[in-house]
């Protein structure tokens, strides 16, 4: 236990130093203060803290780290080979670097004011890593005013009453989703493209005020630095609240999901890049499969390939790649008619096996 500075008046509470007879509750990491008096007692007084001391929590009555690796794989749904168990940071950021580290040619890169075992371990392999500077890199949390807490909770199935429907899903940039059901269909809603223009004055203002290299920021070029940051920050949470508020009405009105594995790298080097990333399809995509888990649906992530080409009626597929420019799907074997991105969520139907005369009065597609 560390010797360091006096503890400051009321930084421990009496509930934190004892839980149970059996344990000490340790619950700073690399805690810069002294022991607190009376966890120092009992760890001195107490013979069974001190003959059976482990940094490691114990499963039922034995701390081997087999079942520990075993009880959290099962707890989290995988296997054991992909849990760590260790003795602290340091442990395990050596461990990870003989894993990772030893391959010819592997690197690590750290930021100039970190955590000082990262350099340590990646030298006890033989590496040197790349340090990067800070200095204009990011923007301090407390420039935002908002300050935020993560937590690891174990997540509870929600269920829904069950509703007999199923949905196809296909991402695009018309219409950030097109569904089966026109009702459920999710319009570009163009957040960025609508404050576009207030934040290019910010960016502007900052440009204007921005200082030489090596030189500390002026005032005005801060508070032109944090009104780009609130802006860039409310575009954020437009798009989040955008698209939960979306998936929880498709996840509460369909019991199965047909949608499309959606990868961003698709449209990043086309045309049409700024426009997808406004309509945040990734996050999109995201917040609907973990509101689907949340409330028990079942969702089928397709493949994309070829879903523009093939024909959700006959199952035909076109001889040509159809351009993004033609929004009509025209089936060369059927005749069939219908919106370009209309039949690609059928097909997603089609190839995730759920029955497509439920998804708009269409009929079921011959495979």
């Amino acid at each position: 236990m560390s010797q360091g500075p006096a503890l400051p008046p009321g930084f421990f509470a009496d509930t934190e130093i004892a839980d149970g007879e059996d344990h000490l509750r340790l619950h700073l990491n690399e805690n810069p203060y002294r022991p607190p008096p009376a966890l120092s007692t009992r760890c001195t007084t107490s013979r069974r803290a001190t003959s059976t001391a482990t940094r490691t929590p114990t499963v039922g009555s034995s701390a081997r780290p087999r079942q520990l690796r075993e009880a959290l794989a099962a707890h989290f749904d995988v296997t054991p080979d992909m849990v760590a168990v260790g003795n602290g940071t340091d442990e395990l950021v050596l461990m990870t670097s003989l894993t990772f580290l030893r391959e010819p040619g592997a690197s690590v890169v750290t930021t100039e004011t970190t955590f000082p075992g990262y350099a340590m371990s990646a030298a006890s392999v033989g590496r040197t890593p790349v340090t990067l500077p800070l200095d204009g890199a990011g923007l301090p949390v407390e420039e935002l005013a908002d300050w935020y807490a993560g937590f690891v909770v174990a997540a509870v199935t929600e269920p829904l009453p069950e509703t007999g429907a199923v949905i196809g899903i296909d991402w695009g940039v018309k219409e950030t989703a097109a569904t089966t059901s026109d009702a459920h269909d999710l319009p570009h809603a163009r957040h960025g493209r609508t404050a576009a223009r207030k934040l290019a004055h910010c960016q502007r203002m900052m440009a204007r005020r921005r200082t030489p290299k090596n030189r500390p920021g002026t005032k005005g070029y801060k508070k032109a630095r944090r009104a780009a940051a609130k802006v860039s920050k409310k575009i954020t949470r437009q798009r989040t609240d955008t698209g939960r508020t979306w998936a929880k009405s498709v996840v509460r009105d369909f019991d199965a999901l047909a949608v499309e594995d959606f990868r961003p790298k698709l449209l990043a080097k086309s045309t049409m890049a700024r426009k997808a990333a406004d309509a945040a399809i990734g996050a999109t995509k995201t917040a609907l499969v973990e509101m689907a888990r949340k409330h028990g649906r079942t969702v089928h992530l397709v493949n994309p390939a070829h879903t523009t080409t093939d024909c959700a009626h006959c199952g035909a597929r076109a001889k040509h790649r159809i351009p993004l420019s033609e929004r009509t799907y025209t089936c060369t074997a059927c005749g069939t008619v219908s919106p370009r991105d209309k039949n690609s969520a059928r097909v997603m139907l089609v190839r995730a096996g759920l029955n497509p005369a439920s998804a708009d009065l269409v009929s079921p597609a011959r495979r």
